[in-house]
């Protein structure tokens, strides 16, 4: 009885299990996820407890969007038949040295005598005048008496086409005058006679003219090498090759026996001032480092002025330097160098105090802030010759005998020559025209 009774016990447990299983089921299996069981009969399920997602007020993903990609697929390989490469060699060419000229010996120059100044100041002044009118360019021709006075009105010698922008060098006793213009073209007047010369000439695209030779019939310049050309017949005689390096300038003794010229390369020859016979001998240095491209020989030939960082004064053998007043400095563009009195005691300069330009031929610029200097030869000390201290004056030349000098200056309102005693004294007016004078000569009469 007792087992009986324990397996109905144990029977109504497993039945009393089952019936609280199903209610379970019946009661949990309604609930979905994310709902709730309605408190009354007949309700909807409320929303759960988490919160409702929240609507994005913006138009982008809530993840970036695919980026785009920017691979490029290789391209199509295509398989040809290979060539061989030929790799080929090239012997280097030797370049040769710079040619250099071997100058034989010449003719021994013949020595030319010395001028010494003359007695008095007679002769005549010729002139350059650039019509302002006409596109010419004439020369005329104004006497002088002993003391210097003019005698006479000027008088046209010449007149031709040429440009604005020529370069008149006057030989050493002003009977010939070399007309540079652009590109190397050289033309000779004759003073004496009023006419040009038929010789036409010609420098070189690049050729500079440095000076006349003492002879008035040769010219130094430069294009490939330092020459002196005959002006009569053209014909050239090499002086110096530079190789490498370039003539700065050249000058030649009074005599005709010598030549000084600036060298501006370490490469070939030391850069320096140097001597030359004018047959192209025994070269010699006389100054180390300098490389003067303005240079100009007293004529007495005791002396040389030269420009090179800084005006001196040399003996003829580079010995005795003396430094020039460092306020002696030139117009831009101007090409002449100093002018010596005839007895080798004073030079005169052209100077600049406003960086006046000479560059663009014949204009007004010419005379802004231009004076003139002289410079004692045996110190060195510098003065202008005049002391009223109005500007605007250019083109120095001495009287023959040295005791005045001629120039040109706009002090009158217009381009005029002028004339003044060396000490600046008896200053008078020697023309009065309508054109533009420049480039002056002053030599003795025959």
């Amino acid at each position: 009885m007792k087992r009986i009774k324990s397996i109905l016990k144990y029977m109504g447990m497993g039945v009393l299990l089952c019936v609280f299983s199903l209610v379970l089921f019946s009661t949990f299996g309604k609930l979905r996820p994310g709902q709730q069981m309605s408190n009354q009969p007949g309700e909807q399920p409320n929303q759960t407890s988490y919160p409702p997602p929240v609507e994005s007020t913006s138009n982008k993903l809530a993840y970036p969007p695919p980026i785009e990609s920017t691979y490029t697929p290789p391209p199509e390989v295509i398989e040809t038949e290979t060539q061989p490469i030929i790799v080929r060699t090239i012997t280097p060419i030797p370049i040769p040295a710079y040619p250099t000229l071997t100058l034989r010996p010449g003719e021994s120059p013949t020595l030319i005598p010395i001028v010494s100044p003359e007695k008095d100041a007679s002769g005549k002044i010729i002139f350059a005048a650039n019509s302002k009118d006409e596109e010419a360019v004439a020369f005329y021709s104004l006497g002088t008496s002993a003391d210097g006075e003019t005698i006479d009105s000027e008088t046209k010698l010449s007149e031709e086409k040429l440009m604005s922008d020529v370069i008149i060098f006057p030989s050493p006793d002003g009977s010939r005058l070399a007309v540079t213009s652009p590109w190397g073209l050289l033309s000779i007047f004759d003073t004496q006679k009023g006419i040009y010369e038929d010789t036409q000439l010609s420098l070189g695209s690049d050729g500079i003219f440095f000076n006349w030779f003492p002879d008035n019939n040769h010219i130094l310049f430069s294009s490939i090498s330092l020459a002196f050309m005959d002006t009569a017949s053209g014909e050239l005689t090499a002086l110096a090759v530079p190789g490498y390096g370039g003539i700065t300038g050249a000058a030649a003794s009074p005599d005709g026996q010598y030549v000084v010229y600036g060298y501006s390369s370490n490469i070939v020859y030391e850069t320096g001032v140097w001597m030359v016979n004018t047959n192209g001998q025994n070269r010699q240095l006389l100054l180390k480092g300098k490389s003067p491209y303005n240079i100009s020989w007293s004529p007495n030939g005791n002396k040389i002025v030269l420009l090179a960082n800084g005006w001196q004064i040399i003996n003829s053998d580079g010995s005795e330097p003396i430094n020039i007043s460092s306020e002696i400095i030139l117009p831009q563009c101007y090409s002449h160098t100093p002018i010596w009195s005839p007895d080798s005691t004073t030079l005169a300069f052209v100077i600049s105090k406003t960086g006046t330009s000479f560059c663009q031929g014949w204009t007004d610029e010419l005379f802004d802030g231009t004076d003139i200097m002289l410079i004692d030869a045996e110190s060195g000390k510098a003065k202008p010759l005049l002391s009223d201290g109005v500007l605007g004056n250019i083109d120095p030349v001495w009287s023959p005998d040295g005791s005045q000098l001629a120039f040109v200056s706009n002090r009158s309102g217009t381009p005029e020559i002028w004339i003044a005693n060396r000490d600046g004294s008896n200053l008078r007016q020697a023309t009065m025209n309508d054109v533009d004078e420049r480039f002056i000569v002053w030599r003795k009469s025959n």
